[in-house]
């Protein structure tokens, strides 16, 4: 998975976890979860500048900038430790599989997909 992706996916459950509409996004497991990963993420960026970048997020979730500044430390971060970047691999990768989405369609003629993975082409 890139960096910039694994980053991204990192900042949307962090965010569900610090932001005020993701507090209702996430429930159970999957909130369980982005809590972990968060705290993993205060114990392993230290007193850097990564971990200002953090810090000035859950200080104000709804900064724009705050977003983009741990998204760029997040980056940063994998690209000199690829350890960081594989663990938080692993760490999204069992987040993914614990969130349990389901779709239940009633009528006729209803169509409806769900997919997760890259290059996804649907024709219906």
């Amino acid at each position: 998975m890139a960096i910039e992706v694994i980053a991204g996916e990192t900042l949307g459950f962090v965010m569900g976890v610090l932001g005020k509409a993701g507090s209702k996004v996430l429930e159970g497991v999957a909130k369980t979860g982005a809590e972990k990963l968060l705290t993993y993420l205060k114990t392993k960026l230290g007193e850097g500048p990564e971990a200002q970048a953090l810090q000035q997020l859950e200080a104000d979730p709804e900064a724009i900038e705050g977003e983009a500044q741990l998204k760029e430390a997040l980056m940063a971060r994998m690209e000199s430790d690829k350890g960081f970047a594989q663990e938080l691999t692993k760490m999204l990768e069992s987040l993914q599989q614990e969130i349990n989405v389901s779709n239940k369609q009633v009528g006729d003629k209803n169509k409806n997909a769900q997919v997760t993975g890259n290059n996804i082409k649907i024709q219906m």
